[in-house]
């Protein structure tokens, strides 16, 4: 049921009968702040629609072309986290041939209404419900659902638990123990020393040192015996 007030008129005065509650200056200005809220972005709309009277919460998207009620702002609730989808029509007025409505509304923290969706006065929108686009809302809505279809259907939203594990990564440090290659000892060039024995002047033993860090000495080398006639042959 609908929290609305009626105001009977005659036949043909219905759309007049806000003037007996609400003087005209003070609608012409809802009006100017709504058209000037529509021309501008973020907090500069959400600070002409609380001009107006509309009470909005924290953290709260407003998107383009959303029509606010300029009749009855002050009627208007809004809570915190709240998205409001572009075109959006949240009218807290009505009328009929012989009758004139108002009634508030109540929009609950987090929920979403849908673009160029039509709140109807006198209803609340749960937190945490989604009103899906082009949606016509003439009933309360409860908390975590979701709104949609003509006649309006309500589907639950089911709660998402999801677990998050917390793993810890541990690193190891593993230490290689890298064997030397083993080193080949290097054999250097060897020295060679000449002795020339007396008893045989042509006899020349020629002894190779060898600084090495084996253990085998290197053997020595001996040159051929020559003759001094072989000697002076080769000159």
């Amino acid at each position: 049921m609908r929290n609305i007030t009626i105001i009977k008129a005659e036949l043909g005065k219905s759309s007049e009968a806000w003037m007996t509650i609400k003087p005209l200056r003070k609608v012409l200005k809802n009006w100017l702040l709504a058209w000037l809220a529509n021309k501008f972005p973020g907090k500069t709309k959400i600070k002409l629609y609380r001009m107006m009277g509309v009470k909005i919460g924290q953290n709260v998207q407003l998107m383009p072309d959303i029509m606010m009620d300029i009749f009855f702002p002050e009627l208007i609730e809004i809570g915190d986290g709240v998205v409001i989808g572009q075109g959006a029509f949240i009218a807290c007025h009505e009328f009929n041939p012989t009758e004139f409505r108002y009634g508030p509304i109540k929009i609950g923290a987090r929920a979403l209404i849908g673009a160029r969706s039509f709140l109807l006065p006198g209803i609340n929108i749960g937190e945490m419900s989604t009103v899906s686009a082009q949606t016509v809302v003439y009933q309360d809505v409860p908390a975590r659902v979701i709104a949609f279809g003509s006649p309006i259907q309500f589907k639950e939203i089911k709660e998402r638990k999801e677990e998050v594990r917390a793993e810890t990564s541990q690193v190891k440090i593993v230490t290689a123990e890298v064997n030397p290659a083993p080193i080949e000892a290097k054999i250097e060039t060897p020295l060679t020393s000449s002795t020339v024995t007396a008893e045989n002047p042509s006899t020349t033993t020629t002894t190779a040192t060898t600084n090495t860090t084996g253990t085998t000495p290197a053997p020595s080398v001996e040159t051929p015996k020559l003759s001094l006639r072989d000697l002076l042959a080769k000159r």
